[in-house]
């Protein structure tokens, strides 16, 4: 240390000798701060460290026997890490987990024990019930909305009630119009049953804050679907898309100022943003990425889409100013989707999937129960990637499957879609 003082003080003066000075003052915090071991003993920074948040989903897998196969799907658990995975369901009948906005309780959807499956495209979907479980799997219960469901059930923000889609089917050659379509409320713990909140609306989305609802509706103009909000109690109701724009699959901000949709272009689709008032409406990607299912991060700066291009479909990232457009999945052989966004917003996690489709699967079910197809749902696994380092790859959470991620605690919004 004397020697160390000597050199500092015959470095006063000129630029060569400051910049002596202070690569020695490097050198010597270095050499001070680093064990002998030759590793370093500071803790790193937490931000270096990334949370371990709880991640719901479902996961499907194929019983076979001699004489029949079936497919089975329940409700997990796991550590955004993918340690300390937990089954929640024992059921075999259960998909699509939602947690509560407390992240106390997970409400998914259970194929009904009776239920005839469909035996041709596009024919009624079997009949669902609703499920409801604590975080631990203690204490599932069914729900008994006495209608029934369509789409995915979804929380209110108060937490204590539920929404649900319902599109009433009338006699065999009944043309389903609008007003088939409903969104029922109900609270989950019995006390209140059922009732019928919005008739002839496909798909409805409450704000973070519960004070004001959007809704998607048909009712004046068959062909193309608008957004319209309301305040919670159905006040102020006011058209905010225009007639050309055929909207759904809604997302409020995390502040409840503005509303992200997909919108139809023909064929195609795009992520588009409007305020309340419907007089700032801004398409936020372009139109050759086939964009759709937009999902803000907490902190209202990014959003997480999933688009299709170049064949396949992938999980992107664009920040709410138009840009940082980027893509944040990489699997070429499987389509990936169904983004979630972490609580502090520093991952995302989704869902990859081989390329068979649900139409196909749909449609080729009861033979695979009776045995006849030896071909299981599409291989989905559930994938992670931490979204603030530009360069990160995406991690492989589970390797036996696994479907509609969901990080704790649920989105900020509660959405319902009616119908297909």
């Amino acid at each position: 240390m004397p020697c160390l003082y000597k050199t500092l003080r015959a470095a006063k003066s000129s630029g060569a000798q400051r910049l002596l000075l202070t690569s020695l003052i490097i050198v010597t915090l270095h050499l001070f701060s680093t064990p002998t071991d030759g590793q370093n003993t500071l803790a790193p920074r937490a931000s270096e460290q990334p949370n371990i948040w709880k991640i719901a989903f479902d996961r499907t897998r194929v019983r076979s026997s001699s004489s029949f196969q079936a497919i089975l799907t329940d409700i997990y658990v796991m550590n955004s890490d993918g340690s300390q995975e937990q089954k929640l369901t024992h059921t075999g009948l259960c998909h699509r987990p939602n947690w509560s906005p407390d992240g106390s309780q997970i409400l998914f959807m259970c194929l009904d024990d009776n239920s005839e499956l469909p035996t041709i495209p596009g024919g009624d979907e079997p009949d669902q019930e609703i499920g409801v479980t604590d975080s631990a799997g203690q204490n599932p219960r069914l729900l008994k909305p006495g209608v029934r469901i369509f789409g995915e059930p979804s929380w209110l923000p108060n937490g204590r009630t539920i929404s649900f889609g319902n599109v009433r089917y009338g006699n065999p050659g009944h043309k389903m119009d609008v007003s088939d379509r409903r969104i029922y409320t109900m609270t989950v713990d019995g006390a209140e049953p059922s009732h019928s909140m919005l008739q002839g609306v496909s798909e409805a989305d409450w704000s973070p804050d519960g004070r004001k609802l959007a809704y998607v509706t048909y009712r004046n103009n068959k062909e193309n679907p608008a957004i319209y909000v309301a305040n919670a109690d159905g006040s102020d109701e006011h058209l905010l898309t225009g007639p050309k724009i055929r909207a759904y699959s809604l997302s409020w901000s995390p502040d409840s100022t503005r509303i992200a949709f997909a919108r139809w272009h023909g064929n195609r689709r795009s992520i588009g943003v409007t305020d309340l008032q419907g007089g700032q409406f801004e398409e936020l990607t372009p139109r050759n990425l086939n964009a759709f299912g937009p999902k803000w991060s907490q902190d209202g700066r990014r959003i997480a889409f999933s688009a299709f291009r170049s064949e396949s479909t992938q999980v992107f990232l664009i920040n709410a100013d138009r840009t940082g457009l980027r893509q944040i999945s990489n699997e070429k052989e499987k389509d990936c989707e169904h983004p979630s966004w972490s609580p502090d917003g520093s991952q995302i996690v989704f869902e990859c999937h081989s390329r068979m489709s649900y139409g196909s699967l749909l449609m080729n079910m009861p033979l695979i129960l009776l045995g006849a197809m030896r071909t299981g749902p599409p291989a989905a696994q559930i994938y992670l990637t931490n979204v603030n380092a530009p360069n990160a790859l995406p991690v492989q959470l589970t390797h036996t499957g696994g479907s509609n991620p969901r990080f704790y605690p649920v989105p900020t919004s509660s959405k319902i879609v009616a119908g297909n």
